[in-house]
């Protein structure tokens, strides 16, 4: 069965070459959380920028259809962009003044805001909880 939803929290894993490519489901919808921190080198792409791009595109609009414009929200140190169009939602992260990092309650703050309002049913159906 099908993850019911997926935090990409690490730069350096967001292939669009490497995720269109690969066994990954494209055909059931995934909510993903991805973030990076502002600083962090974008030279971990094989293409740079423009790979990093591809692959928030390929997550948001060919795994989860969301192609309306996004919500941005902000506290001063992240901003998060947040697509929710469709059943899956789809959030990027930025977080001001640092390289890769991890700030304290970001955990929380996925599981509070997207982990604990989905579900997968026996069917592999997603489902969204208030």
């Amino acid at each position: 069965m099908p993850f019911a939803v997926a935090a990409r929290c690490y730069f350096g894993y967001l292939f669009a070459t490497r995720d269109a490519g690969s066994d990954l489901r494209k055909d059931i919808a995934l909510p993903v959380w991805q973030c990076r921190g502002e600083t962090e080198q974008s030279s971990v792409f094989p293409h740079g920028t423009a790979d990093e791009e591809a692959a928030r595109r390929f997550w948001r609009e060919t795994v989860d259809k969301n192609f309306g414009p996004a919500q941005v929200q902000g506290d001063g140190k992240k901003t998060i962009e947040i697509w929710s169009h469709v059943v899956a939602e789809y959030r990027w992260q930025i977080t001001s003044d640092v390289p890769h990092f991890w700030s304290a309650g970001q955990a929380q703050k996925i599981w509070d805001e997207l982990f604990s309002k989905y579900r997968r049913l026996s069917t592999g159906a997603l489902v969204r909880t208030p």
